[in-house]
């Protein structure tokens, strides 16, 4: 006779095994870059950022996280509104090899004098 314990026991399995993968993803850490936009391929969801790391200049190539949220001065924009030259600040993560860019600002070009990359 069929008591339905084996399915909630199943079930219960599989929402502990969906989590972790939500649970490790919640500990990545992030970064912070500062730079500069060199390219920007909104079909690809990238874009390429030059930095100085340890004063070298590097670029970076940034995969767009789903939930990714890009600003200008506090107003939300799209990856196409992005300009080659544009100073920004963007917080990433390592994702299985790729950069995952989580968020992105439009910073003022005077704003960032004082900080370093």
């Amino acid at each position: 006779m069929w008591n339905g314990k084996g399915i909630s026991g199943a079930l219960i399995v599989a929402l502990v095994l969906l989590s972790v993968p939500v649970a490790m993803a919640a500990t990545e850490k992030m970064h912070l870059i500062y730079g500069d936009v060199k390219k920007v391929d909104p079909a690809a969801d990238t874009v390429s950022v030059l930095a100085d790391v340890k004063n070298k200049e590097k670029e970076f190539l940034f995969h767009l996280a789903p939930q990714a949220s890009l600003n200008d001065q506090g107003k939300k924009i799209i990856l196409g509104d992005l300009k080659e030259g544009s100073r920004v600040a963007l917080h990433y993560t390592h994702d299985n090899g790729k950069l995952m860019a989580h968020s992105i600002s439009i910073r003022n070009q005077g704003s960032m004098k004082s900080e370093k990359y």
